[in-house]
């Protein structure tokens, strides 16, 4: 950190009377004013947990807990649909890998046959012994391999289907098999088949796909939820979510005739659709709580205007669901049932851990989000969605010395959108930010100025420990400053030597905190008075004349504002201001009387530290 020589103006110090410098007056001895430039990270503070639209799983277990029904759950989140049965399929097909090159099968409990099927028949080839695993492959000829450790056992089947039949139809005691599952390690598969198909002979890729018989056996699988909810008083979000996977699912089946040609399934055992974990979900620790939800709301689908909606839903929002034209995950139509709707019941959840969430990022790296900005200065977010995503920010910084206002928006004109784009893994299609929701951008270590014009000296006056906080995070920006406190700031801010040893001007601020800057203010001439009063407030003219003292600048003839003429002050009022030291209140008023607030403090310091840099 650098410091910059200042001039001390010492006036007459006869019988504590201090004149206002004149136009020609010199310092009396020179010292040195802290000088920092700070380069404050961003922090960006939100609330939520992915795409923000329609239900909210967290706000679904809240209002379970407070009661309310499954039927009416859905109701509050998909507004203006109905609840009732539909028709079912008589399997799903579920896609676990698009180009998976090999797969261990595991016989548990039983054998699998492996069957070769095309042309609408299936002809067993080779029996899997119970507790063997295997490997099928494909060779660049289009073949299957499926080998028991190294050894080869079968080969052939080329231009068809290869399939694990462990328990077709459904068998509450068939054998099991262990294999590949997309949301984490090897996964257990209780009902159905596996299905091989070709993808890539080249690659030798296949398509990996479960073959369930029944729309309600995939729910007993689905991953989305914890089953625990159940034994606390979440049974009806169990329910939400059984109804809401099951309507999801069947849509995308009925909208593929389940053989969506990109995985040659209904749909993927993904989040990026819905987290299909297998039969492991029904035997986890409160699994049977989550059978019973699915069983409970056996055929029961969500249908708006007689046909199946779009259930999406996501883990949590930040106090109201998004507009689904308004998310990043969505297009630009608006959905009639998708729209905004009040969730402050997500943010108070047991178990969410994005109730409230934080995340920072270099200036620099802020500063080239933005574009067209040095370092960044204030940020000021302008215009939210209905969900209370952030549509605009209004960047100020400094760029190669200059000033410099810009703003930036994103796709949708939602700049939420672009910084959640922009902080974000593309290969995993995840985002640092775990939601769109910003509810503050802001420097660190406090909430209370995010946005705030005085927020960048705020941090100035922190990092160079003239200013404090009132806690970790709170700087009350509004606070009035005391006459003591104030002195106390000039007296860090100036580096003003002590007074004397034994030389105390004052009775009014014995044992002051500030008692050592009030005293040495007064030793160098810039208070006056036979009485201090460290408790009163420290006006605006108060804090002119001092900051005239401390500085010596020349007088001038400009008349900067119309409520101070003929006040006593005026003089330095104009002199401080020619100099950008301090500003007005609006318009052409100074408001001399007023309590000088704690930012305007910090940005009054910092304008006066800046201009002799």
């Amino acid at each position: 950190m650098r410091r910059t020589v200042v001039a001390v103006v010492v006036a007459a110090m006869t019988m504590g009377l201090f004149a206002v410098p004149s136009a020609q007056a010199a310092p009396a001895f020179r010292t040195r004013v802290l000088d920092t430039k700070p380069n404050p990270r961003v922090v960006m503070r939100g609330r939520g947990w992915g795409h923000s639209v329609g239900m909210s799983q967290f706000g679904a277990y809240a209002l379970a807990r407070a009661g309310r029904g499954y039927r009416e759950i859905l109701k509050h989140y998909y507004r203006g649909t109905a609840v009732a049965q539909g028709s079912m399929p008589s399997s799903i097909r579920v896609g676990l890998h698009s180009a998976i090159v090999a797969s261990d099968v595991k016989a548990v409990g039983g054998r699998v046959r492996w069957r070769v099927c095309g042309g609408g028949s299936c002809t067993t080839r080779i029996r899997q012994p119970r507790g063997t695993t295997w490997r099928v492959s494909l060779r660049s000829d289009g073949r299957y391999v499926l080998k028991d450790g190294g050894q080869r056992v079968w080969r052939g089947g080329a231009g068809k289907r290869l399939v694990a039949a462990f328990n077709p139809g459904a068998a509450t005691d068939g054998t099991r098999v262990e294999a590949y599952n997309p949301n984490g390690p090897r996964r257990t598969y209780k009902w159905g088949v596996l299905e091989y198909s070709t993808n890539s002979t080249a690659a030798g890729s296949m398509f990996m796909v479960l073959d369930i018989p029944s729309i309600e056996l995939y729910l007993r699988g689905l991953g989305e939820v914890p089953s625990s909810w159940g034994a606390n008083g979440g049974m009806a979000a169990l329910k939400v979510q059984a109804t809401a996977g099951r309507t999801y699912a069947l849509r995308l089946h009925r909208a593929y005739s389940g053989n969506r040609p990109d995985c040659r399934c209904s749909l993927l055992a993904t989040p990026a659709n819905q987290a299909y974990t297998g039969y492991d979900k029904e035997t986890e620790s409160y699994g049977s709580y989550w059978v019973k939800a699915v069983d409970r709301t056996a055929r029961i689908v969500v249908t708006y205007n007689g046909s199946l909606i779009s259930t999406y839903y996501s883990s949590s929002h930040g106090g109201r669901s998004e507009n689904v034209q308004d998310s990043w995950a969505f297009g630009t139509s608006p959905v009639p049932y998708l729209r905004s709707v009040d969730d402050p019941w997500s943010l108070r959840a047991p178990g969410n851990t994005f109730a409230s969430w934080e995340r920072s990022v270099t200036n620099r790296s802020f500063a080239s989000f933005v574009g067209g900005v040095g370092r960044i200065r204030r940020i000021r977010i302008s215009g939210r969605t209905d969900g209370g995503t952030p549509r605009n920010l209004v960047v100020r910084g400094l760029k190669n010395g200059e000033a410099v206002k810009t703003t930036r928006t994103g796709p949708k004109g939602i700049v939420g959108i672009a910084l959640r784009n922009r902080y974000s893994y593309p290969a995993r299609g995840l985002s640092t930010l775990p939601s769109q929701q910003i509810r503050r951008i802001g420097f660190p270590p406090f909430l209370d100025d995010d946005g705030s014009r005085h927020e960048y000296a705020i941090v100035f006056a922190k990092r160079a420990r003239i200013m404090n906080g009132v806690s970790s995070t709170r700087f009350r920006p509004g606070r009035a400053v005391k006459r003591g406190y104030g002195a106390q700031y000039l007296f860090r801010t100036f580096k003003i030597p002590r007074a004397p040893t034994g030389k105390d001007y004052f009775a009014s601020d014995d044992g002051h905190p500030a008692e050592t800057a009030i005293n040495a203010l007064a030793h160098a001439g810039v208070i006056r008075g036979k009485d201090f009063k460290p408790g009163r407030r420290l006006s605006r003219a108060t804090l002119a004349v001092h900051l005239h003292r401390l500085t010596g600048v020349r007088r001038v003839s400009r008349d900067y504002f119309n409520d101070d003429n003929g006040h006593r002050l005026e003089a330095s009022i104009n002199a401080v201001a020619a100099k950008g030291f301090m500003t007005g209140c609006g318009g052409q008023r100074f408001c001399p009387g007023r309590a000088v607030k704690r930012g305007v403090m910090a940005s009054t310091l910092l304008a006066t530290v800046e201009h002799y840099r």
